[in-house]
């Protein structure tokens, strides 16, 4: 694993199931989150963001994490209909956590 001062990247993606992942899921922020530790507190999300992205008050979302590279890539699949990103580590997302959307 890189030294505390080298950044790591992740992007989140969110669903109403808990089979989310790259492939299946109904929000993913704009932008990824970086931080310079192994772990790190998610912040600054709105209930907007979820209410405007298909979730309403009462909901368990379904999160799911993957290791990006800091420079991120992506591109719409007009076949599959979802946005795919490239530079995603594919081969270990993190644990699905969940949340109950107020």
């Amino acid at each position: 694993m890189p030294g505390t001062n080298y950044p790591r990247a992740f992007r989140l993606f969110f669903g109403h199931d808990a089979n989310v992942s790259v492939a299946s899921y109904e929000f993913t922020p704009s932008k990824k989150c970086v931080t310079t530790t192994a772990t790190a507190t998610i912040t600054g999300f709105e209930r907007a963001d979820f209410y405007n992205n298909g979730f309403n008050s009462g909901d368990t979302i379904y999160a799911i994490a993957y290791g990006e590279t800091i420079v991120s890539s992506s591109y719409f699949d007009p076949v599959s209909n979802i946005t795919i990103f490239p530079n995603l580590n594919e081969s270990a997302p993190a644990n699905v956590a969940t949340v109950i959307l107020p």
